[in-house]
């Protein structure tokens, strides 16, 4: 089952959010759709959808998540969060979530810039570690930059 709510506006997501969602959903597109909303937006209903494979939430003004959201989920083969907007800022969440799925195979955090925080090393020492994830854009490390603003 495939959702794309690309550019859709937030009051459909809160009806499909608030909604019981289909547990089978396999591809989310949540692409743009988070761009306006001012406030930090839960992403924790994602851990309800066991079945998915593919997440973009690219274009969304995702700083961070501070718990994992693929917990206890062992399909998820691509995460797509490119071109955000605004600094993101990687957690240990995010780190878990980028690298422990066995998996995940494409990860694409392209057009974004990183904070400079101790997560950044992890995510490059992980980046190295894991010759079969293609992270889009990184280019050994000289494709993605942090900033210490």
């Amino acid at each position: 089952v495939f959702l794309d709510l690309t550019l859709a506006s937030i009051k459909i997501f809160d009806f499909y959010k608030c909604s019981q969602i289909d547990k089978k959903i396999e591809v989310l597109n949540l692409t743009g759709i988070l761009a306006d909303v001012d406030v930090p937006v839960n992403l924790s209903f994602i851990r309800e959808l066991h079945n998915l494979r593919v997440l973009e939430i690219g274009n969304n003004r995702i700083r961070s998540w501070n718990a994992s959201l693929f917990s206890g989920m062992t399909d998820i083969e691509e995460l797509r969060m490119s071109g955000n907007g605004i600094d993101i800022s990687l957690t240990s969440a995010m780190i878990r979530d980028m690298f422990n799925s066995s998996r995940l195979r494409l990860l694409d955090l392209s057009g974004n810039i990183f904070e400079c925080n101790e997560m950044i090393f992890k995510f490059f020492r992980f980046a190295k570690s894991k010759p079969d994830l293609h992270i889009v854009g990184y280019n050994e490390g000289f494709g993605y930059m942090c900033t210490d603003d």
